[in-house]
């Protein structure tokens, strides 16, 4: 039980990393519940199941991205980090180098990544794209297996007035090695609703402070509301 425990905690933290666009796919509705609808589709061909949630967190979209971007303190609200850090910040936030390290129960090696990163914002309506793509650089650490992101993103949408945030995450947790795909699969049932009540818990409990860069680039004026739909 422990150790089904913490590979449940281990995908929780994979949901944020690894996440797919939303081609090809034909999402099924598994669970609605806090304001947080969970999704689920098999493509053709793949073992794995990929998961979809769209939810409302209650903060400005620029303390959302402050979050989802942050290094620092991920471990606070993302369990079972052993290390993240933003490589190659010249660029930050628009464009770097994100490594992870990911603490795994035993006997299951931990598993890290390194990804390229690209945040593109919509200067009218803040709508806000968060890719991440598996980087070219070889990385070897010892007793440890090299997870893989493709076509990586999540979605940010500025809804009430500027007071809320519309979050789109899409995602095929895949930690490789010699996980049974069955099993992956079981354990990543809940994480797309679990990881965004983490989310939402920490916002709620700690105080954001935005980066003026983060700030500059939600400058340009929104528009005045958006209607909230789910797909």
């Amino acid at each position: 039980m422990r150790i089904f425990m913490s590979l449940s905690l281990l995908f929780s933290l994979l949901y944020g990393p690894l996440l797919v666009q939303a081609e090809s796919h034909n999402w099924q509705l598994s669970r609605d519940e806090d304001n947080i609808r969970s999704y689920k589709s098999r493509r053709a061909g793949q073992k794995l199941v990929a998961f979809k949630s769209d939810s409302i967190i209650d903060q400005p979209i620029a303390k959302v991205l402050t979050v989802l971007l942050d290094s620092t303190y991920a471990h606070e609200w993302i369990p079972k980090l052993k290390t993240s850090e933003i490589r190659e910040a010249k660029h930050w936030p628009e464009a770097y180098l994100q490594f992870t390290h990911i603490n795994a129960p035993w006997p299951v090696w931990d598993r890290i990544f390194l990804s390229r990163v690209t945040v593109d914002v919509d200067p009218i309506s803040h709508q806000t794209n968060i890719h991440y793509v598996k980087a070219d650089e070889d990385i070897h650490i010892a007793k440890t297996i090299l997870g893989s992101v493709d076509g990586s993103f999540y979605q940010l949408q500025s809804v009430d007035n500027g007071q809320k945030t519309r979050l789109i995450a899409i995602s095929v947790a895949n930690p490789n090695g010699s996980l049974p795909k069955w099993l992956v699969n079981w354990v990543s049932a809940n994480m797309p609703h679990d990881t965004v009540v983490l989310l939402r818990d920490y916002m709620a409990n700690h105080a954001i402070t935005v980066d003026a860069r983060i700030q500059r680039l939600y400058a340009q004026p929104q528009p005045v509301n958006q209607t909230i739909t789910s797909n």
